[in-house]
């Protein structure tokens, strides 16, 4: 046994922190995935590629479940369960209606699978999901449900969606904080 897991007194205060890390994604994975069989009983989630994933109530859907572990270090009791309502399609709609028409079937894959997750700096219980499609990309700004905080919200929901060129890009980059870059 090497000297670094060779412990003295309490071995379980002195466990390896990789370890615990490990355990700690392990847990979140779990609480995740708990969800996502939750939604999928009441019939809230469907992973068919690009159809609605279900209705929550008579003004919204579920469209994404979080999956970043980043994101659930950052707000350590958030809701995965991601909606749509709505009255946020029309706000997205009346501001961005041409990017919503390219890109609104793609907001629940841009939450699911992003190229980048930012900390928004303005609003510390959002989050962009950045995802880069063919010669763009696409930002979609998620407010966190976050347990004992938002105890109005049902779950975490989408606040805005619009497309983004590079210079956008790179300059929300250098703003805000990488919580997530894929590889």
């Amino acid at each position: 046994m090497s000297s670094q897991y060779q412990y003295k007194g309490n071995e379980e205060s002195h466990q390896p922190r990789a370890l615990e890390r490990k355990l700690h994604y392990e847990k979140r994975d779990l609480e995740v995935l708990k969800a996502w069989v939750i939604s999928l009983k009441t019939g809230a989630y469907s992973d068919i590629m690009n159809q609605p994933k279900g209705t929550v109530g008579d003004d919204m859907k579920v469209i994404a479940i979080i999956r970043n572990k980043e994101v659930f270090e950052r707000w350590k009791k958030t809701d995965p369960i991601v909606v749509l309502t709505d009255e946020r399609i029309e706000h997205i709609k009346s501001g961005h209606l041409q990017d919503y028409i390219e890109l609104g079937d793609k907001i629940g894959e841009a939450i699911e699978y992003p190229s980048y997750i930012l900390e928004d700096v303005k609003n510390h219980s959002s989050a962009m999901f950045i995802k880069k499609i063919t010669e763009t990309n696409m930002n979609v700004i998620v407010k966190m449900k976050i347990d004992g905080v938002d105890a109005d919200d049902l779950h975490s929901s989408v606040i805005t969606m619009y497309k983004l060129g590079e210079k956008t890009l790179k300059r929300l980059i250098k703003k805000n904080k990488i919580l997530y870059k894929a590889r």
